[in-house]
């Protein structure tokens, strides 16, 4: 077992930072390691043989970093690459010019802080191995030049595919100008069709418009066809309250007409009555008359008689 410590800061850095290694957590972490051997054979073809073994091993790994002041490692990678520290505390911690020593054994890892580097208040910060950082440069350089090669020959075959590209651009090119001569063409049908379409349409509007303006005086009409049925309507209901009561006018005029027809019945009946009886009477009167008028030249003769029996008589007497 292998444990990993925190070295190589100053006293007064660990008094100030308040750091302190203390037992905390125990990281078990299994690792694969290979081997490769390599066997040349000399004949007329040179053959490579290229053997492989793998091992794995299991390396358990102790690592103790805990803080009881305000800085205190979040993280720390089993591989050396980085480690990740965190300001706890509400203010800002200079950590420039520092740097922390992890050793596992004969190995140590290095992480160094820049000359101004402020560590913000509750803030995070992962610092890289100095010098795990700079074989990973030359061994980036050579993969950029292995890369740079790779990219060299996918440009030649990139070119290739693009000049044959270009060839079918080309050949689509000409479809797509025939295809934009055409859609020209039906674009202008289209306009066409579309400027007679808005013609009718403006026709259409424009009738509908005028309808809309018949809508609206016939629906001035109609309000005050309305007005005037409300009207009628009024006035026929005080029509039928006089109709009513004149119905129950005529129901009682009706009831005395009744009973004037029955009087003029007998009404009629008694003019008969009297004029049979004036008729009799006339008769009567016509034949009293009658016999007045032969009493009268009757008494007439009878006085002439008298009156010449007088004058006789006194001629007679004279004589």
């Amino acid at each position: 077992m292998k444990t990993a410590l925190i070295t190589g800061i100053p006293s007064r850095c660990l008094k100030r930072l308040r750091l302190s290694p203390s037992p905390s957590s125990r990281v078990t972490v299994s690792r694969a390691s290979s081997s490769r051997s390599v066997r040349t054979t000399r004949g007329k073809r040179k053959r490579v043989d290229v053997e492989e073994s793998e091992a794995s091993s299991s390396l358990s790994i102790s690592h103790s970093a805990s803080a009881t002041g305000n800085i205190c490692i979040d993280e720390l990678d089993v591989d050396g690459k980085f480690i990740r520290l965190q300001n706890t505390a509400e203010t800002d911690q200079p950590m420039g010019g520092m740097e922390l020593i992890r050793t596992i054994g004969e190995i140590s890892a290095t992480y160094k802080f820049t000359s101004k580097y402020v560590l913000k208040a509750n803030q995070k910060v992962t610092v890289e191995n100095t010098r795990l950082s700079s074989e990973m440069n030359s061994s980036a350089a050579n993969m950029a030049q292995e890369e740079l090669k790779e990219t060299r020959l996918r440009v030649e075959s990139l070119s290739a595919q693009l000049a044959a590209l270009q060839r079918e651009s080309r050949g689509w090119q000409d479809r797509i100008n025939e295809l934009e001569n055409a859609l020209a063409r039906e674009k202008d049908a289209s306009r066409r069709v579309l400027a007679e379409r808005e013609r009718e349409i403006a026709e259409i509007r424009e009738k509908m418009q005028q309808q809309l303006n018949d809508y609206a005086k016939k629906e001035a009409e109609l309000n005050g066809t309305q007005a005037k049925l409300k009207d009628m309507e009024a006035s026929l209901n005080s029509k039928e309250a006089v109709l009513a009561t004149a119905l129950c006018d005529k129901r009682s005029l009706e009831a005395s007409l009744e009973d004037l027809q029955d009087h003029v019945i007998q009404l009629e009946t008694g003019m008969a009555a009297l004029k049979k009886q004036l008729e009799e009477e006339t008769l009567l009167r016509v034949d009293l008359e009658n016999r007045c008028q032969s009493l009268s030249e009757e008494l007439e003769f009878r006085k002439n008689m008298f009156e010449e029996a007088s004058h006789a008589h006194l001629q007679y007497c004279c004589a």
